[in-house]
């Protein structure tokens, strides 16, 4: 069992890691949300 002074040191970064995944991939599924919504408009003006 690791020790509180080794959890205390994982902790943050640990959760800034997950929180930069996170980051990473919510940004990439929004960019793609907007782009394959800009390419329907674009394709299809009247829609």
């Amino acid at each position: 069992m690791p020790s509180s002074q080794t959890w205390s040191y994982m902790l943050p970064h640990f959760n800034a890691t997950v929180l930069d995944r996170v980051l990473h991939e919510s940004n990439m599924i929004s960019m793609s949300q907007t782009w394959s919504y800009t390419k329907t408009h674009i394709e299809n003006p009247m829609s």
